[in-house]
C-alpha cells in the first residue's frame, strides 16, 4: 500500500487489468492500492478499509485526455490524482480552465 500519488508517478507500468482502491475522500496523499478486482465485486486482499476509485486502463485514459486538451503538457502527480478522482465522481473528464 502506498499513496494515490505514488501510485499515479508509476500508472504507466501498471496493469491495465487492475483496480486502483483508496480512501474515501481520495486525494494525492491518500491511502491507495492498486489490485485485481474479484469477480465479486468485493474487495481484494490489502484492500480493506479503502474504496473503489478507478479501473488502471481508465486512468491512463485521463492523463492521455488531460495532456491532449493542454496542448501535449504532462500533468503533475497532484494534477494528475485531481483529475482522476473528478472522472470517478462525475464519469467526466476534467474541464480545462485558464491557469491548467
Amino acid at each position: 500500500m502506498g499513496t494515490l500519488g505514488q501510485l499515479m508517478e508509476r500508472l504507466a507500468d501498471l496493469g491495465d487489468s487492475l483496480t486502483i482502491y483508496s480512501e474515501s475522500t481520495p486525494n494525492h496523499g491518500s491511502a491507495a492500492v492498486v489490485a485485481l478486482e474479484p469477480e465479486d465485486g468485493s474487495l481484494p486482499n490489502g484492500a480493506e478499509n479503502l474504496h473503489y476509485l478507478l479501473e488502471v486502463d481508465l486512468a491512463k485514459e485521463v492523463a492521455e485526455v488531460w495532456s491532449a486538451w493542454r496542448n501535449g503538457q504532462r500533468p503533475t502527480t497532484e494534477e494528475l490524482c485531481e483529475a482522476i478522482v473528478f472522472y470517478s465522481r462525475n464519469d467526466a473528464y476534467p474541464p480545462v480552465s485558464n491557469g491548467s
